[in-house]
């Protein structure tokens, strides 16, 4: 494996762990609400549209693997099906993105999160016999898709710059020995 793809790897899980302490720590005890931004979708939307639907999987699934493990239910693997099944979703549209263009990730991160919030109503509420379907949107998915769609415009930047980076690296790194 090459020192270029290590380092790939090895920024995907950094961005991850950070955006996870972000979500879990920050997000929840700062804001002090009941929806909280879903950053970890974010950077899986992210990874899925700007590489392809691979590492939308491997980010996706890492994502839910630090979601089952410390703040999911006993069931590991929840999370990291709908997780990975988003980062696949995207990577397939991964084609589409123009790099400078924001309103595709912020798109797909919201309509990723409604699917999501849909996901967790129905296998976590639903299928315990909990009706209140209005009740959960009203109060669950549609505040966590507003939250995430605005940490989402605000981090985009954030993600661009670290993308550009990794981009003028391997560019450099080509150049020098390639």
């Amino acid at each position: 494996m090459s020192r270029t793809r290590v380092l790939k790897i090895i920024m995907a899980a950094v961005i991850v762990i950070l955006g996870f302490l972000l979500q879990t720590c920050v997000c929840s005890t700062i804001l002090g609400l009941y929806s909280i931004p879903n950053i970890l979708l974010f950077i899986t939307v992210m990874y899925g549209l700007r590489y392809d639907k691979y590492a939308g999987l491997a980010v996706g699934a890492f994502s839910g693997l630090l979601t089952d493990i410390f703040c999911g239910n006993s069931l590991i693997g929840f999370y990291i099906l709908i997780y990975a099944l988003m980062g696949i979703l995207c990577g397939l549209l991964h084609q589409f993105l123009n790099e400078q263009e924001f309103a595709l990730p912020v798109i797909m991160t919201v309509v990723c999160d409604l699917i999501y919030g849909f996901y967790v109503y129905v296998f976590m509420f639903l299928i315990r016999g909990d009706l209140r379907l209005g009740m959960f949107i009203n109060r669950v998915i549609f505040p966590e898709a507003l939250f995430t769609a605005i940490a989402a415009f605000i981090l985009f930047w954030i993600m661009r710059a670290v993308f550009n980076a990794m981009s003028s690296y391997e560019k450099r790194r080509a150049r020098k020995f390639g």
